[in-house]
């Protein structure tokens, strides 16, 4: 892209985003925001960039805002490891079977910078509005081949980690197409249960807990909604005395999917003898964040697990437009949640658990475990 492209892009940018967004100027001053342009055009004046380039260059903007569903559509380059903050660190819980010895192991550094200077640089480019949001978020900074070698100064073919016990894994940066034909391994984790699991949601029975894990508030083609509800109901019939909802994960979609199911499971609250929990961790957001909320307040839920990496006030519902020289796709919000409570910047839990690495690697729930020892 040449200097006149990117600058036709950077007005269409804040034109839109301006008139589009829900209340752009609850997050920023109108004159913040001409400066935040004014001084992106600056950076980048008489310079070509490539996609990938430019990309990186818009991604502080949204930082600036903080509204964590405005932002660029991901890149489609992604590395197959996955990296979960457990206590005091961030350790590899998924990568490819070549480098399993890696699995389990603490992070220092990337591209050989200390994890502690990479994380302080990556920040001016990740979106958040709590600490757990960004905890999440630098957590997928991990996956992005584009952003590393950007902060890095590196123009490798592969990102270097480097682990505890001097252990190192170079990750080779493919199309997100090839992703999908490299053989991985991983521990057990039950804030990714799309890697265990080919379902939206499920439910069963363990011991006398009805256990039901609803992972993404999106209908599946395969296990409708409804069969889902019925299946539950054929469940309550052998009258369980606890019942969880487990929403780790559940970064969004449409929040009202689950109303059913509440109203079902209010109706057998008022009935019988139950206690109700539900399981959250930092990855709840979006949709999932105002479910937690119903949860809680109409079932009077015992909330188990992580703080939220979202509080029930939040904008939302997105949609999109392209940039058109870079054909860059930009997401923003359309409507605005607001609850004014004590869960507005975060729901919290009502016991909080913090899954040890040791439980990890031995497949371990210790949010589950809490509850089918509760009495």
């Amino acid at each position: 892209m040449n200097s006149l492209e990117i600058v036709q892009d950077i007005e269409y940018l804040f034109n839109n985003l301006s008139k589009s967004h829900y209340d752009i100027y609850k997050l920023i001053s109108i004159e913040n925001y001409q400066k935040l342009k004014n001084s992106l055009l600056e950076n980048i004046k008489e310079r070509n960039l490539t996609k990938e380039q430019f990309e990186i260059e818009l991604l502080p903007i949204f930082a600036t805002l903080k509204d964590t569903h405005s932002g660029i559509f991901p890149s489609t380059k992604r590395l197959p490891v996955v990296f979960e903050w457990v206590n005091d660190g961030y350790y590899l819980i998924v990568t490819p079977v070549t480098f399993e010895t890696c699995l389990g192991k603490k992070l220092i550094s990337i591209n050989n910078i200390d994890l502690k200077d990479f994380i302080n640089l990556a920040q001016k480019y990740i979106t958040f509005d709590n600490e757990d949001k960004r905890i999440v978020e630098v957590s997928v900074v991990f996956r992005n081949p584009v952003l590393i070698n950007f902060l890095t100064n590196n123009n490798a073919t592969k990102i270097t980690f480097g682990f505890e016990d001097n252990l190192i894994a170079e990750i080779e940066i493919n199309p997100l197409e090839e992703l999908r034909q490299i053989s991985i391994t991983r521990y057990y984790n039950v804030s990714l249960p799309f890697l265990i699991s080919k379902t939206n949601y499920e439910q069963k029975i363990i011991n006398d807990l009805l256990y039901i894990r609803y992972s993404r508030c999106k209908e599946d083609t395969n296990y409708p909604i409804n069969n889902f509800i019925e299946d539950i109901k054929n469940n309550l019939s052998n009258k369980p005395s606890k019942i969880a909802i487990d929403l780790r994960n559940n970064y969004g979609g449409n929040s009202d999917l689950l109303m059913p199911l509440i109203e079902i499971l209010q109706k057998y609250n008022q009935d019988n003898v139950v206690k109700i929990y539900c399981f959250i961790d930092r990855n709840v957001f979006s949709s999932g964040i105002l479910n937690t909320y119903s949860i809680k307040t109409d079932l009077n839920a015992v909330l188990v697990g992580q703080n939220t990496g979202q509080g029930v006030d939040h904008f939302g519902e997105v949609k999109s437009f392209q940039l058109p020289n870079s054909q860059i796709t930009i997401n923003y919000s359309t409507k605005y949640f607001f609850k004014n409570n004590e869960y507005s910047k975060q729901i919290t839990p009502d016991v909080l658990i913090e899954p040890t690495i040791e439980e990890y690697i031995l497949g371990k729930d210790a949010v589950l475990d809490h509850v089918l020892n509760d009495n």
